[in-house]
């Protein structure tokens, strides 16, 4: 996945560091023209490509140790 400066907010005030502006809520502020390359939504929320990119890791173990695939890590013994 390739993320594009994923520090900037994609849902922001086109200024300042972050692209963020805590007094200009994201339905008053404009929208990135690809949230698929942005990690942030608003300054506070993932958007739906980093939430996936998380999930995806979830799943095939990648924060687990040792390393448990949830579709195996349900089926284990105690």
């Amino acid at each position: 996945m390739g993320f594009k400066s994923p520090l900037l907010v994609c849902c922001g005030s086109r200024g300042g560091k972050y692209n963020f502006n805590g007094s200009k809520p994201c339905g008053l502020s404009p929208l990135c023209s690809d949230p698929s390359v942005k990690v942030f939504w608003d300054g506070g929320h993932y958007t739906k490509a980093a939430n996936k990119l998380v999930f995806d890791m979830l799943n095939i173990g990648e924060f687990s140790d040792p390393l448990v695939p949830t579709r195996f890590a349900c089926q284990l013994n105690a």
